[in-house]
């Protein structure tokens, strides 16, 4: 019987031992897809912490502070963010030859002495593109064993100027996936691309970080496949379940190896335990244990294994929800099916964690994207609050932004708050009574409201946060690169109580991209002010004015409505320069450009056309008065003295008008109008002018002339003729005026009335001045030597009377050509003077003293009042021709001539009278009283021969 039952047994044994060897199969195939599953999330981790590092390079790169390399920012800048990357020893940058630039890790006084230039990575940085990954080595500024992450930020051209690292934390690789390990004795190691130990998990003494693998048998095995797995027999008999697979970036995807090894008899031991049961069970119960075994291994074992490998098929295809354990019986296969779902929820867990992740940075590279791209802030925060919330479950998310003045709201981005609670929160001041927001700005720190029902801060909006169902807050201040608190992030929830510490470093993440997008708006903001400012004004440049207009032009093209395009110049600013220097004609330009702002306001657009020049403009409808007495009123405020470092200046201006659409229909034709309708002005001494076609000059001609006339100067293409004047008492020559000609190698003798209107208007006249001068004095020199005592007389322009060296000019040439002053007289005009007469003034009284003597041309034709003469340090009055030529024809003329001649006496000034051309007018002039003359009876201008044989017959 017991041969019979043994002979019964034993077939039940061997269909037993079948059975369990092909389940052991099945289990190890099973167990081999989970270890190369693992080994492939595991190198996945790594690829996504080089992935994660490409895109912190790239968010670095964009950042102003590099492109500005202000490195003393940058170290606060990497400090600040190694702070927050756990995974990395240092951060930072380094010259193309090897110089640390700045460190999250060391102070820049200890990164003097360090160079890189001679490691490897950083001369494969140099050359290639993309990321770099180093072998193992020790860190020169940590001194910390580490792997180095290195790329070159190149110019458009593409050259390296400069070398962006991150130094890894060997010993954060693989931690993350250990802990998902499948049991405590599996091993799970990565190397370098030399086969260096970087970390292994957990630790071994047989493995060791820095040197090489010492397992030959698993380096066999590493290289005879890239990637895979196997079963690797050891010399003391253990069997271990081997895979393994590459990882790197996209430039070196093999430049590390993770190895997972997981010990084959700890997948089996149950196997074998169930199996040395079963076959005990069957020996001692016999052919009826037999049978009952037999039915039990199909009807419990057969349905658990079943169910398992159903189980382990799912896990297989990636479905991680898998639980089994409910479903099998017996304490074996409970536990096997525990161990599964334990192994199940630790990689659903894993994949969960690791989409997340994945979605967390999608989003955090879109929000880089927009910041890159110069979207509005607005829509780059606003994006930003959606991002966060999509990330902290039953988070609301809003976005404070401070006012300029640090204690106002100036905007309030809250897409998912109630409308009212928004607008609440956009009345708040930055204090510690107004809410977690305000407290966490003003104390500039994280501020938590587990509940905001009891929280004593928001006692002025708690009855409006609880009607909208909001019970906690927390708020992170969002800082500026300096430091200053600009704004804050808040995360609100509908339940009270703390916050999770993962969702507050991510709300802390999201705050820190907030302050990066900020700051970039800013320096955006500032270069997009200073390409349409004019930097020393504030005031529009030219090319934005002139868009200005255009756009003016449409909307009066538009409403058939009239504006007005202004150009102003200031008399005298090239002088007050190279006088008192270029920090006073500085300051003098914003002092202007402040007075047109305060001035105009809304009313129009104020731009800087040139150096010393600014352009205006005035739509009719926004006009509260007649244009003239704008204008009046602008002159008025441009002359009001102002204190500039000490010293008290007066300034006058001109300006010239164009009106749309009789001066033009284009922005650059009314430019230009008023700019000529402005020279018109200047040159006549009214103040303002509006362009009149009929007045208008060629400006091409005009600068043709004026480059000749440069020409004419240095090639000694000018001449002077002299006009006598003669005593009418004495009837003897007393001097000469000397009149300046200019022969034109093509066009012959020029008339002084083409090229002196010219000359006047630009810087030529200062040179021009002198020039006269200087002749007119070495001929009057001349005339003295040969015992003629003539004077001689020269125009002078308003420019020279703007320029306060022109007396000491004048004093140096008198002394030159050895002249006595007295035997000098300057003539001006009355429209000179008055061009700016405070000046003008001052100028005219140091000529005065000196001793040359002053003569007012062209008196009775200018725009000063006779009042205003006694002022004035003068010696001589020239009646101007035309009321010397109508004198015998018009008898107000005559009126004019006699007043003038009696004022002048009266004030114990001589009189000459211009354009004597005929006896009777000489004997009218004489009975008058009128002191000397001059005019084409007398002579017509002479050349300096012809002047020295008229002195031989008329001897002074």
């Amino acid at each position: 019987m017991f041969l019979v039952i043994c002979v019964a047994v034993l077939p039940s044994l061997a269909g037993l031992v079948f059975y369990v060897y092909e389940q052991r199969g099945y289990l190890t195939e099973y167990s081999t897809e989970n270890t190369e599953r693992f080994v492939q999330l595991a190198a996945h981790d790594e690829s996504w912490l080089f992935s994660s590092t490409r895109n912190m390079f790239s968010a670095i790169a964009n950042m102003p502070l590099i492109a500005e390399k202000n490195w003393p920012l940058c170290h606060k800048y990497m400090r600040n963010l190694l702070k927050e990357q756990t995974d990395y020893h240092d951060i930072g940058l380094m010259s193309v030859t090897g110089e640390s630039l700045c460190s999250g890790l060391q102070d820049p006084e200890a990164l003097r002495t360090v160079n890189f230039s001679d490691r490897e990575y950083f001369q494969r940085a140099l050359y290639e593109t993309g990321l770099i990954v180093s072998d193992y080595h020790v860190g020169r500024i940590s001194g910390q064993p580490v792997i180095l992450v290195a790329t070159a930020l190149r110019t458009p051209d593409g050259l390296p100027w400069v070398v962006l690292y991150a130094s890894l934390d060997i010993t954060s690789m693989v931690r993350a996936r250990h802990a998902a390990q499948h049991s405590d004795e599996s091993i799970i190691t990565i190397l370098d691309r030399n086969g260096v130990v970087l970390n292994s998990m957990p630790p071994r003494a047989d493995i060791e970080i820095g040197q090489t693998l010492a397992d030959v048998p698993l380096q066999e095995l590493l290289s005879r496949n890239y990637q895979g797995s196997g079963i690797l027999k050891r010399s003391d008999g253990s069997e271990w379940l081997v895979s393994h697979a590459r990882t790197g970036t996209e430039e070196d995807p093999g430049a590390f190896t993770v190895i997972y090894q997981h010990p084959t008899a700890t997948a089996m031991a149950k196997m074998y335990r169930t199996f040395w049961i079963s076959g005990a069970l069957a020996l001692l119960l016999g052919l009826l244990t037999l049978i009952l075994g037999w039915v039990g291994i199909q009807a419990i074992v057969g349905r658990n294994v079943r169910y398992l490998a159903a189980a382990a098929k799912r896990l297989s295809q990636g479905k991680y929800d898998t639980r089994v354990t409910s479903m099998v019986s017996g304490q074996e296969f409970i536990e096997i099916a525990s161990q599964l779902d334990h192994m199940a929820k630790a990689l659903g867990r894993q994949e969960a964690q690791w989409a997340q992740s994945l979605q967390r940075q999608l989003g955090q590279n879109k929000i880089l994207q927009m910041i890159a791209q110069n979207q509005p802030l607005d829509d780059t925060l606003r994006a930003l609050t959606q991002v966060t919330q999509a990330q902290i479950e039953g988070g609301i998310v809003s976005i404070l932004l401070l006012a300029p003045d640090g204690e106002h709201i100036q905007s309030c981005i809250a897409p998912s708050l109630p409308d009212s609670y928004a607008q609440a929160l956009a009345q708040l001041c930055c204090d510690d009574e107004t809410g977690t927001c305000g407290s966490a700005m003003a104390q500039n720190r994280v501020v938590v409201t587990p509940d905001i029902a009891t929280d004593p801060a928001w006692e002025s909006l708690r009855d409006l946060a609880l009607v909208n169902e909001l019970r906690a807050c927390w708020s992170h201040p969002i800082l500026a690169a300096d430091g200053k608190v600009v704004g804050s992030l808040a995360v609100y929830f509908h339940k009270p109580g703390p916050p999770g510490m993962e969702d507050l470093q991510f709300s802390k993440m999201a705050t820190e991209v907030a302050s990066m997008a900020i700051e970039h708006n800013r320096h955006h903001e500032a270069l997009r002010y200073q390409s349409r400012h004019d930097v020393l004004t504030g005031l529009y440049k030219r090319e934005v004015f002139t868009a200005r207009i255009d756009n003016a032009l449409s909307a009066a093209a538009a409403s058939n409505q009239r504006f007005y395009v202004m150009n102003l110049t200031l008399h005298g600013f090239k002088e007050i320069n190279s006088t008192f220097g270029h920090h006073i004609g500085d300051n003098l330009l914003r002092t202007v450009a402040q007075r047109l702002r305060n001035l105009i306001g809304d009313k129009g657009d104020v731009g800087r056309s040139s150096g010393d020049e600014f352009a205006l403009l005035f739509r009719q409808p926004d006009l509260t008065m007649p244009i003239r007495d704008l204008v009046q009123e602008i002159l008025n405020e441009i002359r009001r003295p102002a204190e500039l470092d000490g010293t008290e200046m007066q300034i006058s201006a001109s300006i010239g008008i164009a009106e749309y659409p009789v001066s033009g229909l284009e922005p650059d034709v009314l430019m230009r109008n008023a700019d000529s309708a402005m020279h018109r002005a200047e040159r006549e001494g009214t103040g303002f002018a509006f362009f009149d076609a009929s007045q208008h000059e060629r400006t091409p001609n005009r600068l043709l002339l004026l480059s000749d006339l440069r020409h004419a100067l240095d090639s000694d293409e000018l001449f002077l003729h002299f006009q006598p004047q003669i005593s009418l008492r004495r009837r003897r020559t007393v001097g000469f005026e000397a009149l300046l000609r200019w022969k034109h190698p093509s066009k012959g003798l020029v008339p002084p009335g083409h090229f002196m209107p010219v000359a006047e208007y630009s810087d030529l006249i200062h040179p021009l001045t002198l020039w006269v001068l200087d002749r007119a004095l070495e001929q009057c020199s001349q005339w003295h030597s040969k015992g003629h005592h003539a004077s001689i007389s020269v125009n002078v322009s308003a420019r020279n009377l703007l320029n306060p060296e022109f007396p000491t000019q004048i004093q140096k040439l008198l002394a030159r050509h050895n002249v006595p002053a007295h035997y000098l007289e300057v003539e001006i005009t009355e429209s000179a003077i008055m061009v700016d007469a405070t000046r003008s003034l001052s100028v005219l009284h140091r000529i005065r003293a000196i001793g040359v003597r002053i003569a007012i041309d062209d008196f009775g034709t200018g725009h000063s009042s006779l009042s205003y003469l006694h002022k004035l340090p003068v010696d001589n009055l020239k009646i101007d021709q035309s009321f010397i030529r109508e004198m015998d024809n018009d008898k107000e003329s005559q009126t004019i001539v006699d007043s003038i001649i009696g004022l002048a006496h009266n004030l114990k000034v001589s009189v000459t009278a211009e354009g004597v051309e005929d006896q009777r007018s000489l004997m009218r002039l004489l009975q008058l009283g009128c002191d000397f003359a001059q005019g084409y009876l007398i002579s017509r201008p002479i050349a300096a021969a012809d002047a020295d044989a008229w002195l031989e017959e008329n001897r002074c």
